[in-house]
C-alpha cells in the first residue's frame, strides 16, 4: 500500500517516505519488543534502520548503505530519549 502510494507523483514525496519511515519503525518495534507504551523508547538496530532508510529514503539522499544510519543531512533525525 504505501510504495503504491510513493510510486505515484502527485503526492508530496518528503512527507510520504517520512510517514512510511515512522510506520514502519513503528512496526519493528512491536514486534521485536512488543508494545512499550507512552515515553518508552529503544534504539533500534544499525542494521534496521539501514534497511528501513535504504527502502523509503529522503529525497536527495544519496548516501551509502553503511553510511545512512549516521545521515543526518537529509532529513533523518535519529534516536532521542524520552
Amino acid at each position: 500500500m504505501i510504495l503504491l502510494e510513493i510510486s505515484q507523483s502527485n503526492f508530496d514525496l518528503e512527507a510520504l517516505r517520512r510517514a512510511a519511515r515512522k510506520a514502519i519503525y513503528r512496526k519493528y518495534v512491536a514486534a521485536a519488543y512488543g508494545y512499550l507504551g507512552k515515553g518508552c523508547r529503544v534504539q533500534i538496530p544499525d542494521c534496521a534502520l539501514a534497511s528501513i532508510r535504504c527502502q523509503f529514503r529522503a529525497p536527495g539522499c544519496d548516501c551509502a548503505p553503511l553510511e545512512i544510519v549516521s545521515c543526518s543531512t537529509h532529513g533523518y533525525v535519529g534516536y532521542h530519549e524520552s
